[in-house]
């Protein structure tokens, strides 16, 4: 029988999260929905309008298990922002740590289910590259879900997962010097097919073992204010790319395309590394309190 160890030989101990069968890597646009011991690197490169410049964005993030199931993260970019015309502006955003509880897991239905909370510290980062000198704390709940659990009619459609968030931002003031600062609906969707668990649990298919480790993928992020706009428009991105998944690592890769103007211009891009913290240093692979 084709089963859980398939997604085992996968992933190098409780840093690659597994639910039942279902192995969810770490997606490029959305925040994953579990807790884990790892550190994240990303670089995600758009274009904007008004005026034409181009931004890259170089984001690192440290995930910490408090216990199994309660885990914190802190993070942080540093931002080169390119106009067309004019010098470059260097400096680093505003940090931002968030308190994660995991609060169900069913593994027959690999689904799962993650409280949080994040806050920005406003002014810890630099103006001239577009830091808000205002913070904000979002609430947000987290999901993901496998479809292992499909009849045997649809069994081809049991590689895929959803994984997604919902979280309501509320800004430390409403107004500061003049500036109104709205509250914002934000959501996050991912859509993936894993060629591993369509070879490990479903039909073995002869995938080479490069692509077999592939997870293609697409995602979807927006924003938008909850009430009066005051000029905060509504940000949005599509991707589109893939997940290679090795030993608890997951390197991903996806093309960005903006939904609408205020959202950037052209496509671009964005790449992400997770590692696992016990890859480096096995006593970091545990949480600091339960087993």
């Amino acid at each position: 029988m084709l089963c859980l160890g398939a997604a085992r030989a996968l992933a190098s101990g409780a840093d690659a999260y597994i639910v039942g069968d279902r192995l969810f890597p770490a997606t490029p646009l959305t925040d994953d929905p579990f807790v884990a011991d790892a550190v994240e690197i990303s670089v995600m490169h758009q274009r904007f309008r008004g005026p034409p410049l181009g931004q890259t964005d170089f984001g690192l993030a440290v995930e910490r298990r408090i216990t199994p199931d309660l885990g914190i993260e802190v993070e942080d970019q540093y931002t080169i922002v390119a106009p067309d015309a004019g010098p470059n502006a260097y400096g680093f955003g505003n940090v931002e740590a968030a308190l994660k509880y995991q609060l169900w897991k069913n593994e027959p239905h690999e689904t799962l289910l993650t409280l949080g909370v994040s806050h920005e510290f406003g002014g810890t980062g630099a103006e001239r590259i577009g830091a808000e000198s205002v913070g904000a704390t979002t609430p947000s709940v987290y999901f993901g879900k496998g479809f292992g659990d499909l009849p045997e009619s649809l069994k081809y459609l049991r590689p895929l997962a959803v994984t997604g968030l919902v979280g309501y931002q509320i800004a430390d003031t409403k107004i500061h010097k003049g500036e109104h600062f709205p509250d914002m609906v934000n959501v996050g969707l991912s859509l993936q097919y894993s060629f591993r668990y369509l070879q490990g649990n479903v039909a073995y298919v002869g995938l080479p073992p490069l692509v077999d480790r592939l997870t293609p993928i697409v995602e979807f992020s927006y924003s938008t204010p909850a009430g009066a706009p005051y000029g905060q428009p509504d940000v949005g991105l599509f991707g589109a790319g893939l997940v290679y998944s090795r030993n608890g690592i997951d390197l991903g890769v996806e093309a960005l395309i903006p939904l609408n103007g205020a959202s950037g211009r052209g496509v671009g891009a964005v790449a992400l590394a997770h590692v696992p913290l016990g890859n480096l240093l096995p006593a970091l692979g545990r949480p600091l309190f339960g087993d």
